[in-house]
């Protein structure tokens, strides 16, 4: 008697799925390394995080409008941690990188809107 799934007949493809799943999740790692080998790709990915607003509250009256915040920060928060496991270091560097960029927008002089009409 052979032993075996009855499901299996439905799907004898089903096999390979999983290779493939692997295959797509090396590909997405590799992509990511790449981008965050660059000063651009890093800059990119810090926006993209701090769009997702991964550490504010998603709290919304609307359902709708907090589901779809969820949503966001859950995507942002996927992000966050392929960084640390897979290129911990670029994460790193990428953080250094953008609180530098933050502190020169705050020294470089604004001109405000009535200090640009005065002009």
């Amino acid at each position: 008697m052979d032993l075996h799934d009855p499901m299996e007949a439905l799907n004898p493809a089903g096999a390979e799925e999983p290779d493939r799943a692997e295959a797509a999740r090396r590909v997405e790692i590799d992509d990511l390394k790449r981008v965050m080998s660059n000063k651009a790709g890093r800059r990119f990915v810090a926006d993209l995080l701090k769009r997702s607003a991964v550490d504010a509250s998603s709290f919304d009256l609307n359902p709708h409008a907090m589901a779809f915040k969820e949503g966001v920060k859950w995507l942002g928060q996927r992000i966050i941690d392929d960084l640390k496991t897979h290129c911990p270091d670029r994460y790193i560097e990428m953080l250094k990188e953008s609180l530098d960029h933050d502190r020169s927008d705050e020294r470089s002089p604004r001109r405000t809107r009535t200090q640009h009409a005065a002009d």
